[in-house]
């Protein structure tokens, strides 16, 4: 009996349009464009002026509350048919597949310990023999850099 596997990914972004850009209306866009239900995981990206907050808020309400969202500011937001550096600017991306297991970890101040953040991190991660991607977010925004400490 061969089973049934699929792997769906829903992509949906906009600019400048209005004052803030609504989270879930973005979400619901990136999931009616991959044919998705329920994410198993969303990216999401957006800048300042975005409200991003609120754009968090908006996404969790319609992707769900359980479904862990990754990603952070950005400047600007490209895909295969979109591209804008205008504010304000967002892009969600929605993921769903009975072949993917997606983990996540995460780790705070890199800044005063990068060692012991990327044990941390591995350490959450535990390697599987059929993993093949590895992606590593880290917010060098929070904390800025300076001469004698990375971004954190």
């Amino acid at each position: 009996m061969k089973l049934d596997t699929t792997t769906k990914v829903g992509i949906a972004c906009e600019e400048g349009k209005r004052q803030a850009v609504y989270g879930d209306v973005l979400a619901r866009r990136a999931m009616e464009s991959g044919g998705i239900t329920k994410p198993d995981l969303v990216f999401a990206f957006c800048s300042g002026k975005s409200g991003p907050e609120a754009f968090f808020r908006g996404i969790k309400e319609a992707a769900g509350t359980d479904v862990p969202i990754v990603g952070g500011s950005a400047i600007g937001v490209m895909s295969n048919d979109f591209l804008s550096y205008r504010e304000p600017v967002a892009a969600v991306v929605a993921l769903s597949s009975d072949l993917i297991t997606f983990r996540l970890a995460c780790a705070g101040e890199i800044d005063r310990n990068e060692r012991k953040a990327g044990r941390k991190v591995a350490a959450g991660v535990a390697r599987e023999p059929e993993d093949k991607l590895l992606l590593v977010f880290y917010d060098s925004i929070k904390t800025p850099p300076e001469n004698a400490s990375p971004p954190s």
